[in-house]
C-alpha cells in the first residue's frame, strides 16, 4: 500500500497556500515551527472537500494530528512511501 506524506517544508508550503487562499482548514504556524526537519508526516485520510480542494488528515506525531485543505494538484504532487500490509 502506498501512503502520501509531507516533509516539513512541503507541509509549511501547503499550509501557507491554505492561509493565502482562505481555505477552511490550516495549521497554526507555531505547531509547524516545532516539527522535526527530518520526519515524514503521513496523510492518514483524504477526502474531496469541494470542487477545488481536498481535506487531508496529517499525522504530526503519534499523539497529534491536524487537518489541512489543499488543492487537488498539491495532493497529487505529494510523494508516496510503500507501507507493508498487515
Amino acid at each position: 500500500m502506498q501512503i502520501k506524506y509531507f516533509d516539513k517544508r512541503s507541509l509549511i508550503t501547503a499550509n501557507n497556500d491554505a492561509i493565502i487562499e482562505r481555505r477552511n482548514r490550516s495549521i497554526r504556524e507555531d505547531v509547524l515551527d516545532d516539527l522535526d526537519e527530518d520526519h515524514k508526516f503521513p496523510v492518514f485520510m483524504a477526502v474531496d472537500h469541494n470542487s477545488r480542494e481536498m481535506r487531508v488528515g496529517v499525522m504530526l506525531s503519534p499523539e497529534a494530528k491536524a487537518w489541512l485543505d489543499i488543492s487537488y494538484e498539491g495532493y497529487e504532487s505529494l510523494p508516496t512511501v510503500d507501507m507493508p500490509v498487515n
